[in-house]
């Protein structure tokens, strides 16, 4: 599991740390159409 590289100041930050994570899981696409939506 590759450490993920975020602010913790910022949850924008940690929204693309986490979809870094998914991309690596490849479940980036289904997170990011996630996200798109709201």
């Amino acid at each position: 599991m590759k450490h993920l590289y975020y602010s913790e100041e910022e949850n924008s930050n940690i929204i693309v740390a986490k979809c870094f994570y998914f991309y690596e899981s490849k479940e980036l696409d289904k997170y990011v159409k996630k996200i798109l939506k709201k």
